[in-house]
């Protein structure tokens, strides 16, 4: 990966000194055939040269390849091309044939045919040529016979199937072994395979004619002759007309002439080999070679063909000895699961990774059955069940440990410490980790370790040591980017996002956040781009743009739904209730999103998400002036912070249980509530409760005057941002209501403040004003 990207930084400066010297442009056809490495290659280029004189033409079929993402860049333009009009075609015959009087009975009879279709008519006329209806004459072609008597077949592929026909016999044999090989084929491979008697000078000049026909041309030139069919639709129809048991018995030749001539870098060639050997009827070596295939793919996070040559290799296994390949079959859907589960298909990997472990524990292979289930721990994390998630962990240890299996024994350890700190089991996480990375050093895995780093400063982050976090997940960051490891650095950019977030760096997040899930949308990874999308919309709901919010839990609903995840959209919904709802005053919506992601979490145990949905809930009911009902819902979320060691949710249990002593009377007790969220801050829990913490202390002590002022001031340095409106408008009313002029005079200038800050608020569809939003029922 190092490697590619040294190439794709020298070919854009490479570009880049050429245009310096000269306007330049860039031409590729047929790029729908590209390959995935291509793609990335032209996506890098395109984005270099926005501001030089380079003019980058792309050729290509619709639609446009899913991995090429440069059409969206702001200086890219796309042109669809539709039929040729008739006039168009009479200029195209006319370019072929040179100055020609043609019968424009002739040219209606090209039209009927071609239907605005270019690359018919091309065909259409080299037939005429070829057959003598279209003689040359003064530099021209004179058409011979009348244009009704023509016969010209219906279809393109019947045009050329007409061409192909009338070639020589060597000629026609040659193209159509070549169409074995594939559109582009290697002039030693052919000559190795052919299966005719045909000397090599006699095969290069026969090759010569097919170019002169328009045929075939010369990609690459001596020492590596490799040649391309002009035209796909050509090598499909040469193709189609060979006999079936000649097809099979070339595939055969060419996927043994490949092993053979290649053997030193066959890595280039397996899913190329296991195509000839399945059409081959070698099923066996065909399988070996898909799965090879689908192993490099998902190492290259090239998600998509992964499955394509998964689905081969079980085509293949259905056609096989069942008992004869267990082994093979293990791999695959052992591998197809962790697929699945990097995809956000659940169900599909539940049921890839049961098949892997049903046929593990039928050969009693205990290695294949830690690892399988260690993978499905992996997919309760997904799922977020994490005490399903910790059972099955600790399943994959104990069989690691009984029967020597320490990779997979180091990787059930780190598991267990995830969902151990999931759980909020932080001192139990911390062992487990520290016993997973002395058998990662001990295996020197890297890979291994630099994981469980990871998880060792999620747990920091957890914990509230958000600085120390940020610095670990940094420096993983440059080992996962220099190892070419995408998961993994999407995972880190947005674990980075969400601790500046906390530490108040926006700015910093928000490009983090873009970077992560710009990687999680090239690799297919839509279970990380969703979960993204919320933290993506938390901030900006945090930062007032509610717009942005919105649109962004918008999309990552729709994804939760798509791959059925119900996790996600239980994440999605309190997102959405907790983070724009309750701020916008939207109360009804707000209260049943809350309470069915509540419910989600109490059922799989994820209590710091049950907290936020705990706390938004009694939030609410506070302003709603339900205290009934808020007391048991905010007790429950202190105890869960308490509990479980979750220090950044701790403050705002204190203040939310402050607001209902207020709200009671006692105001001796929500002055000692609003004391020990303020300490709970100093001790790494979240700010933005501090106005409110403040504002309690101003309506129970005498100092109010002090505590109003620590209000502003702690708003101002770290605050949602409609929390900063309604603190400074309380605020500035309490100071105009006083007697002092000059404390009037900064009421005034607070509320001027307030209204400056609240047109900074973007609101979703159906909500234009603040005015919306409930600010004189929150105390």
């Amino acid at each position: 990966q190092a490697r590619q990207r040294r190439l794709m930084s020298l070919t854009a400066d490479l570009i880049a000194a050429q245009a310096r010297h000269t306007p330049t442009l860039l031409l590729l056809e047929d790029l729908h055939w590209a390959d995935r490495a291509s793609l990335e290659l032209l996506d890098y280029v395109a984005q270099h040269i926005a501001d030089l004189p380079v003019l980058l033409c792309l050729a290509m079929r619709p639609p446009i390849p899913d991995h090429l993402t440069c059409p969206s860049l702001p200086h890219c333009h796309t042109i669809r091309l539709g039929e040729l009009p008739e006039q168009e075609e009479t200029h195209l015959v006319h370019e072929m044939l040179g100055d020609t009087a043609l019968p424009p009975a002739f040219l209606r009879l090209v039209h009927t045919r071609a239907q605005g279709n270019p690359l018919f008519v091309e065909e259409l006329v080299r037939g005429l040529i070829e057959v003598g209806l279209l003689v040359p004459q003064n530099g021209g072609y004179r058409l011979v016979g009348d244009p009704d008597d023509i016969q010209v077949p219906d279809t393109i592929e019947a045009v050329m199937l007409a061409r192909i026909d009338r070639l020589e016999a060597p000629n026609r044999d040659l193209l159509r072994v070549a169409s074995v090989i594939g559109r582009q084929f290697a002039y030693a491979v052919l000559r190795g395979i052919y299966p005719y008697p045909m000397p090599d000078a006699e095969m290069q000049e026969r090759l010569t004619d097919l170019e002169r026909l328009d045929l075939t041309r010369l990609e690459r030139p001596e020492p590596e002759l490799e040649y391309l069919f002009k035209h796909a639709l050509t090598q499909e129809v040469a193709y189609a007309n060979l006999p079936f048991t000649l097809r099979r018995d070339l595939h055969r030749r060419i996927g043994r002439f490949l092993e053979q001539h290649y053997h030193d870098h066959l890595e280039t060639l397996y899913g190329t080999l296991a195509h000839h050997f399945a059409r081959g009827g070698q099923p066996a070596q065909a399988l070996f070679y898909a799965l090879a295939a689908g192993e490099q793919a998902q190492g290259l996070y090239a998600t998509q063909e992964a499955l394509a040559h998964y689905v081969q290799a079980e085509k293949l296994l259905a056609a096989l000895p069942a008992e004869a390949h267990t082994d093979q079959a293990m791999r695959l859907y052992l591998n197809r699961g962790g697929l699945h589960t990097l995809l956000g298909n659940f169900d599909q990997a539940q049921a890839d990774l049961d098949r892997a472990l049903t046929l593990a524990q039928s050969r009693q292979d205990t290695q294949a059955q830690a690892q399988t289930l260690n993978e499905l721990a992996r997919l309760r994390y997904w799922q977020a069940h994490n005490e399903e998630m910790l059972q099955l962990a600790r399943q994959a240890l104990a069989l690691a440990q009984a029967h020597g299996h320490q990779r997979e024994a180091m990787t059930a350890l780190h598991r267990i410490a995830m969902a151990l700190v999931e759980l909020g089991q932080a001192d139990q996480a911390h062992v487990a980790f520290v016993q997973a990375r002395e058998l990662a050093e001990a295996l020197d895995d890297r890979r291994a370790l630099s994981s469980i780093h990871m998880g060792i400063a999620v747990a920091a982050f957890n914990q509230g040591q958000l600085r120390d976090a940020l610095d670990a997940l940094q420096d993983l960051l440059v080992i996962y980017r220099q190892s070419g490891d995408k998961d993994r650095t999407s995972n880190c950019l947005s674990n980075i996002a969400n601790t500046q977030f906390y530490l108040g760096d926006y700015a910093a997040a928000r490009a983090a956040f873009q970077e992560s899930m710009t990687i999680d949308r090239e690799i297919g990874k839509r279970a990380g781009l969703a979960y993204s999308l919320c933290d993506w919309a938390a901030l900006h709901c945090h930062r007032g743009d509610y717009y942005t919010g919105h649109a962004a839990i918008e999309e990552a609903m729709a994804i939760f739904d798509e791959i059925g995840d119900d996790a996600g959209r239980a994440y999605g919904e309190l997102t959405l209730g907790r983070e724009c709802y309750l701020d916008l005053g939207m109360d009804e919506p707000a209260a049943a999103l809350l309470r069915r992601a509540l419910a989600a979490f109490r059922a799989s145990e994820s209590h710091a998400e049950a907290s936020e949905a705990l706390l938004g809930l009694g939030r609410l009911l506070l302003r709603q002036g339900d205290l009934a009902q808020a007391h048991p819902l905010l007790e429950e979320a202190l105890d869960l912070c308490r509990t479980h060691a979750l220090r950044w949710r701790l403050p705002e249990a204190y203040v939310r249980l402050a607001e209902l002593a207020l709200a009671q009377g006692a105001g001796d007790q929500a002055a000692a509530l609003a004391r020990q969220a303020l300490e709970a801050v100093a001790q790494g829990g979240c700010p933005d409760v501090q106005p409110a913490a403040h504002l309690v202390l101003a309506h129970v002590t005498q100092a109010a005057l002090q505590h109003y002022e620590a209000a502003i001031d702690a708003a101002r340095r770290r605050s949602r941002q409609i929390d900063l409106v309604y603190t400074l408008r309380a605020v500035g009313e309490w100071l105009q209501a006083n007697l002092q002029p000059d404390l009037q005079a900064r009421g005034r200038a607070y509320l001027r403040e307030a209204q400056t800050a609240e047109r900074e608020i973007k609101y979703p569809p159906g909500l234009t004003s603040a005015s919306e939003h409930p600010s004189g029922r929150r105390s």
